[in-house]
């Protein structure tokens, strides 16, 4: 099992993410940025908290 901090995670660029789990098909990605939405359109359902 590895451990995720996600204080200390920051990715390559802003909105880059690492998988964090995989379960049955469902995924989930911790997402970093230090930078405002692209007004990209997400798809498929997300959830999202802080």
């Amino acid at each position: 099992m590895r451990v995720i901090r996600s204080g200390k995670f920051t990715a390559e660029e802003a909105w880059g993410a690492m998988n964090i789990a995989n379960m049955n098909g469902i995924t989930t990605k911790l997402h970093w940025t230090d930078k405002p939405t692209s007004g990209t359109s997400m798809k498929g359902k997300k959830c999202l908290s802080c």
